[in-house]
């Protein structure tokens, strides 16, 4: 979860056991060869490795505005 404009942050240190409410957007993304290629360079990974990938991913991202912990 990202917060709008890195506006606060959450200790989540002490939240096990506690009830959240999150508002924001959800929105669905494609990560095209291109970028997953980048991210595994990035990663170290083998060139046999970043060539393996030949698939685009769709991911979930949630940008939150605001939130209440009980």
């Amino acid at each position: 979860m990202k917060f709008k404009d890195h506006g606060f942050f959450v200790p989540i240190a002490n939240l096990e056991g506690k009830s959240t409410i999150v508002n924001g957007r959800l929105s669905v993304d494609t990560l095209s060869v291109k970028t997953l290629r980048h991210y595994a360079e990035d990663e170290g990974k083998s060139k046999k490795e970043v060539l393996a990938i030949t698939e685009p991913r769709m991911t979930l991202s949630f940008l939150s505005n605001g939130l209440i912990i009980e």
